[in-house]
């Protein structure tokens, strides 16, 4: 596990924390590795920079990126799981799984809320979802949730890197 506090420098916090990422939510996009950034869009250039952060290299072995925003109230668990590909996994039982992800805390108020990410049997570990603070792990590997938000909004910009499909 990576974390990074103040990942985004001062103008590139401004945009994040603006319309044009939290405007409305963003599904589950997945785009090749060559194309991101092509579309002009600056939640891609966030991601881009995420994955440059991790490996300048990481393009050699890696296919597609994926990104979505999330938006988690008192009343919207999301309790442990590995991210995988959801629709696979729905019609065949076959899991396929990310290499790494990534999330990303954007200006928000939120009580509760942590990242936990189980290392072993009965160990978890707890990371306080801090504005402009990225978390890289292996999402696919590692059993991971959000604890109960006792307030407010938890917000992430989440994003993981496939080899494949």
């Amino acid at each position: 596990m990576i974390l990074i506090d103040d990942f985004l420098n001062d103008d590139e916090w401004d945009i994040f924390n603006s319309e044009v990422v939290w405007g409305e939510k963003i599904s589950n996009n997945f785009v090749p590795v060559d194309e991101l950034g092509m579309r002009g869009l600056f939640v891609e250039e966030i991601v881009l920079k995420i994955w440059n952060t991790f490996s300048l290299d990481h393009k050699d072995n890696m296919q597609y990126y994926e990104y979505w925003t999330n938006f988690l109230s008192p009343d919207e668990p999301l309790d442990w799981h590995i991210d995988k590909d959801e629709v696979m996994y729905e019609e065949s039982q076959q899991l396929s799984k990310p290499a790494y992800g990534a999330v990303l805390y954007p200006d928000h108020k939120v009580s509760g809320g942590f990242l936990e990410i189980e290392h072993s049997k009965g160990e978890v570990e707890r990371i306080a979802p801090m504005p402009n603070r990225l978390v890289l792990f292996h999402a696919g590997d590692k059993y991971h949730r959000v604890s109960p938000i006792h307030y407010g909004q938890r917000m992430t910009l989440a994003t993981n890197l496939w080899g494949k499909l």
